[in-house]
């Protein structure tokens, strides 16, 4: 099993912060992830609670299916769907 320390993981979140203003700017630039795209993969993560929700939660294996997708879409672009900083060709 792979494991980061607390102060490593804090670090990077940092850093993308600092370099991309968050992680939807890090997906924008480095992976060219779409504003649309981004909004699917919400509103695929986020449900809403209340009484006049009936949506479900989606589960594990759908949120997987959809970031697979996405994934696959930006392979078939000929673009690293997820690339660190200096990874790129």
């Amino acid at each position: 099993m792979v494991g980061a320390r607390p102060e490593s993981t804090i670090a990077i979140l940092e850093m993308v912060e600092r370099k991309w203003g968050g992680a939807e700017g890090y997906v924008k630039k480095m992976a060219g992830t779409t504003g649309e795209e981004i909004s699917k993969v919400r509103r695929a993560l986020i449900v809403s609670s209340g009484p006049t929700s009936r949506k479900r939660a989606p589960t594990v294996w759908q949120e997987w299916q959809e970031t697979k997708r996405l994934v696959d879409e930006k392979a078939k672009q000929g673009k690293e769907p997820f690339e660190w900083e200096g990874t790129a060709g």
